[in-house]
């Protein structure tokens, strides 16, 4: 069978097992109708054998995204996806709910698939300007959260842990940083100081109202030498960021959250779902196509690489642990200039 007749068939009798069955369904029961379900789904019977071909050319081919039904999800997701079967088989094995010979563990997608992105996932300043001023019509903190990805490159996570420890008004102390900024004219009207990020995505407050943090992304622990420096250089997004930092500061005064400046999030009473909605609206108001936060990083990467050509101040400002990866904005930037070139050159004869 087919692995996509096998989602269909999965997706129809778990909505007559949840929605129509007549029964008390508690969540050891459900939990274990889902295994034996995923047994059945992932073809790991007696009956039949699971083929990892047909699993990979589904979500190759077939895989959509939710926001946009008719887009492929990534090849990253897709190897999440592939990573999380894997764990998922070792764990029926364990509990002994399938045949160990029908056990095939699915090879990823190759590293030349990943991240393949291209100058259609750019952010461009009209585009960012009108995304902008709908989201300040639909949440200013949601707006102020979509300024802060696009100026600074900064993953959601990092963005959502943003603190009063964090932010700093005028030129950064890093020589190397400071250098660079100069050499390139990029006045730096203040700066973010990154050491660490909320520990989970929910961000939940323990009872003393502290935020459990880990390290940085390909940081082993939260620690002075892995901070992460990040210029400032728009005078309003850095003024409204000021306006929450104001905000925070008076519970801080109040020792609201104890007497941890790390405890005093910006973007407080802002859940990721409420961003993401939020920001698929506006999209959707404004007539663009929809990107991503993440993709306000990719812009910024690919700006700073285009125009500065300095990959030590890119890898820098976005904390890239390997050059390979700073290296791929490069043609991203060739590609966007040359659409762009294209759409006003007007070939003729050279006199």
């Amino acid at each position: 069978m087919k692995f996509t007749r096998r989602v269909k068939k999965y997706t129809t009798t778990r909505y007559n097992y949840l929605v129509r069955g007549n029964y008390e369904c508690t969540k050891e029961k459900e939990k274990e109708w889902r295994y034996l379900l995923f047994i059945c789904l992932l073809g790991w019977t007696k009956e039949s054998t699971f083929k990892t071909e047909d699993y990979k050319n589904w979500l190759e081919d077939e895989a959509m995204t939710i926001k946009e039904p008719r887009r492929l999800i990534s090849y990253s997701s897709k190897n999440h996806c592939i990573k999380v079967l894997n764990t998922f088989s070792t764990f029926l094995l364990k509990r002994i709910l399938i045949d160990p010979g029908n056990v095939y563990k699915v090879t990823g997608f190759g590293t030349d698939k990943l991240n393949s992105r291209d100058a259609d996932d750019l952010i461009t300043k009209l585009e960012f300007n009108d995304v902008s001023n709908k989201l300040i019509e639909l949440n200013e903190k949601v707006a102020v959260f979509f300024q802060t990805a696009y100026f600074t490159g900064m993953r959601f996570n990092e963005i959502y842990g943003l603190s009063l420890d964090n932010l700093y008004m005028g030129n950064v102390e890093d020589r190397v940083l400071k250098k660079a900024l100069e050499d390139h004219d990029i006045d730096c009207l203040g700066y973010i100081v990154l050491e660490s990020q909320p520990a989970d995505k929910s961000r939940k407050r323990n009872n003393d109202g502290s935020i459990e943090r880990k390290p940085l992304k390909s940081r082993k622990k939260i620690c002075e030498k892995n901070n992460r420096v990040i210029p400032i250089t728009n005078k309003d997004f850095f003024n409204n960021l000021v306006r929450l930092y104001k905000e925070q500061e008076k519970l801080f005064k109040k020792k609201v959250y104890g007497s941890d400046r790390n405890n005093y999030v910006l973007f407080d009473e802002v859940s990721p779902s409420e961003c993401n909605r939020d920001l698929f609206r506006a999209y959707f108001r404004t007539g663009h196509r929809y990107k991503s936060f993440h993709c306000c990083r990719h812009t910024r990467c690919t700006e700073l690489v285009g125009e500065t050509r300095d990959i030590v101040l890119a890898r820098m400002w976005l904390g890239h642990t390997r050059q390979e990866v700073t290296l791929r904005y490069t043609h991203i930037y060739q590609q966007a200039a040359r659409e762009a070139k294209r759409k006003v050159q007007d070939i003729d004869f050279i006199t």
